[in-house]
């Protein structure tokens, strides 16, 4: 599989953050490619650690 909602990970980057789409807070992070396809993406979006992070920053700045 190669579900095209999970970004790709970055060359520095080892981990992917699930995050609630209602809630919009984080639920996980998770290491392998394998577990994240499984993920119910109309429930869930998934992105990159650094993606996500990148999001908090912007957040913080605004």
């Amino acid at each position: 599989m190669n579900n095209p909602n999970i970004p790709e990970l970055e060359a520095h980057c080892g981990s992917w953050i699930v995050i609630d789409r209602i809630t919009g807070r984080p639920v996980g992070e998770f290491f392998e490619r394998e577990t994240v396809e499984r993920i119910n993406v109309d429930k869930y979006q998934v992105l990159t650690a650094q993606q996500h992070l990148a999001s908090l920053n912007k957040e913080q700045q605004q």
